[in-house]
């Protein structure tokens, strides 16, 4: 009787999960947020087919007609994504972290001190730094 009744409290709590609980972390992105997502997995996606089809070329995979054939079907399709992306436009300035600083560990950092979560050093300015002119000792 126990048995059961553990069975079924797991099963009515894994139900509860994913259908209560998850869609609501699916709906906190809004239509434009996960189309640019999807944008850029695809064209995170033709960049590594690029990378492979010049890969088989210089190991003498490809004929020559093969890879220019390839070359520019990747292109277009890149070309495309991009021309995408460029009409949905580009995140809000609020969602875009600061330049030279972990958009994972800004917050967490005023609580847990100056280094990244991610085991990185820790950060002493998120300014640039400025290119010298050459010839100019100081």
């Amino acid at each position: 009787m126990l048995l059961v009744v553990a069975c079924g409290s797991l099963a009515i709590a894994t139900l509860l999960y994913v259908f209560w609980v998850t869609p609501e972390l699916v709906a906190a992105k809004s239509h434009q947020e996960r189309e640019r997502e999807f944008l850029q997995e695809r064209k995170e996606v033709v960049y590594e087919n690029l990378r492979d089809l010049q890969m088989e070329y210089h190991m003498g995979k490809l004929s020559d007609q093969d890879y220019s054939q390839l070359k520019v079907h990747y292109q277009e399709q890149l070309a495309l994504l991009l021309y995408q992306a460029e009409q949905i436009g580009e995140p809000a300035p609020a969602a875009l972290p600061l330049p030279g600083r972990c958009p994972r560990c800004v917050p967490a950092r005023r609580r847990a001190g100056p280094r990244c979560r991610g085991g990185a050093a820790p950060r002493t300015s998120a300014r640039l730094p400025v290119p010298r002119p050459a010839g100019r000792h100081t």
